[in-house]
């Protein structure tokens, strides 16, 4: 049963060492410009209708994530309490702190920084994809609180030490991206560090039991959130090429910084066992962002170490199209809406 266990001790060497409180929160936004000509904060007035479309890539995007909508009771955990059962004390302890860190933290900021940058983009098109984005939040959390009913045997488990951990994560978010007194470009990029970086190590840590073959329902539901992340991750990236008065590199390097330094200790401090591999899985995440980004890989981890995060999807459609954004997709979008209401339709 102790395939986490097993994986993370089998590559934990060369991984670099972190002090055990992450330097945060020290560098300081960019005050907003007066009268931004930034393209994703300029909207024709009064446009109630989505076509013709503007903004064909992002539109695109949202119709791509919409056929992905899914809801908690496709997944049947009935087979994983089963082996819930063959775990020691220990076994279950770690396996309950990493179900109570994963669904602490993805509960406790995304939505509100999601919907506070969006109220600065005023594209119809871009607002399509945030209200996917804030919806699919919404079922993610009810399906995290189905994992916890089902999966966590010591209910007593304190919150008020993730809570404070988890605050970090909060305070970064806010200051950078729910602020819309920010500078624009300084908010587009940090949002696409926090949507790429904050839970890849927790999702890490407990897809690790699944490669057991016994936890298949948790694999499944699992499988399908983070790869709504990476959908999302990868639309802020996309979002990103928009800008036009871009933060430096050296700039957006340390906000990467900043993030991996709080992903990291939240790992540390939330969970039982070795670390070191997901550590580094956070520090590989933050290169192949950095990449994305056309900035230099800063932590030297150009491979996925994990074996079971291999499979996963870190190159969703948006950033490889990123460079058609500017062309005339009216014609072409329009008619690859496959799911497009037609009056003459049999029902």
């Amino acid at each position: 049963m102790g395939v986490l266990t097993d994986s993370l001790k089998s590559t934990t060497t060369g991984c670099k060492q972190t002090d055990p409180k992450p330097n945060v929160l020290k560098m300081e936004p960019k005050k907003a410009v007066v009268g931004s000509t930034e393209l994703l904060q300029t909207e024709t007035e009064n446009r109630f209708v989505i076509f013709p479309l503007n903004h064909g890539e992002i539109f695109q995007n949202y119709k791509d994530a919409a056929k992905k909508f899914w809801t908690p009771s496709k997944f049947n955990f009935i087979e994983c309490k089963r082996a819930l059962e063959k775990m020691d004390k220990v076994e279950r302890a770690a396996f309950d702190k990493c179900v109570c860190s994963l669904t602490f933290a993805h509960g406790y900021d995304s939505v509100n920084y999601i919907e506070d940058y969006a109220k600065s983009v005023p594209i119809l098109e871009a607002r399509f994809f945030f209200g996917w984005e804030v919806a699919m939040e919404g079922i993610h959390t009810e399906t995290f609180k189905k994992i916890f009913g089902d999966f966590v045997q010591d209910t007593s488990i304190s919150t008020t030490s993730l809570r404070k951990l988890a605050g970090s994560r909060k305070d970064w978010c806010n200051k950078w991206i729910g602020n819309p007194n920010v500078h624009f470009g300084e908010r587009t990029f940090a949002l696409a560090v926090a949507q790429n970086i904050f839970n890849v190590g927790g999702f890490a840590a407990l897809l690790g039991y699944c490669e057991s073959g016994l936890f298949r329902g948790l694999k499944e539901a699992l499988d399908t959130i983070f790869e709504d992340q990476r959908i999302s991750g990868s639309f802020a990236v996309l979002l990103t090429t928009y800008v036009s008065d871009k933060p430096s590199g050296e700039r957006v390097l340390e906000m990467v910084k900043e993030v991996v330094a709080i992903e990291q200790n939240y790992l540390k401090e939330s969970l039982m066992g070795p670390k070191e591999v997901l550590l580094q899985h956070v520090e590989f995440v933050a290169d192949h962002l950095l990449k994305e980004l056309n900035i230099k890989p800063h932590f030297g981890r150009a491979e996925n170490i994990i074996g079971y995060m291999k499979n996963l999807n870190f190159n969703h459609r948006a950033v490889k199209k990123a460079g058609t954004r500017y062309q005339a997709p009216t014609a072409r979008y329009q008619d690859n809406i496959d799911d497009a209401f037609d009056l003459d339709a049999d029902f």
